[in-house]
């Protein structure tokens, strides 16, 4: 049987861990570019070619990407929580999103 609840709190607690190892600003912004390069040319779902990119195009953003999120860590002073951590790559990219919806001023409403 599937347990939700416990997924959704595991994931939670990841991108707590992953918030820890991005305060540095300068890191913060260079994955706030980075991720969504590396999500948008690497992702099956959304391959760079269905954007117009040619395949060198694509593998450009993906490596410019990785190379933006290793030079924020390299800022930070720590490693990248991906390379320890498998699981981190869903979590990078619901950190990412999250930053992204607080930044365009989109958060839930919360109910009294």
């Amino acid at each position: 049987m599937l347990d939700v609840t416990h997924d959704v709190r595991r994931t939670s607690a990841e991108v707590l861990v992953y918030e820890r190892h991005h305060c540095h600003p300068a890191n913060r912004a260079l994955h706030a570019i980075g991720i969504p390069l590396i999500a948008l040319s690497g992702s099956l779902l959304v391959p760079g070619q269905l954007l117009g990119w040619s395949r060198r195009t694509t593998m450009a953003a993906f490596a410019g990407g990785w190379a933006l999120l290793l030079i924020g860590h390299a800022i930070e002073g720590n490693r990248p929580v991906i390379l320890t951590n498998p699981r981190a790559i869903p979590a990078a990219l619901s950190w990412w999103t999250r930053g992204a919806i607080s930044r365009l001023g989109l958060h839930a409403s919360k109910k009294p």
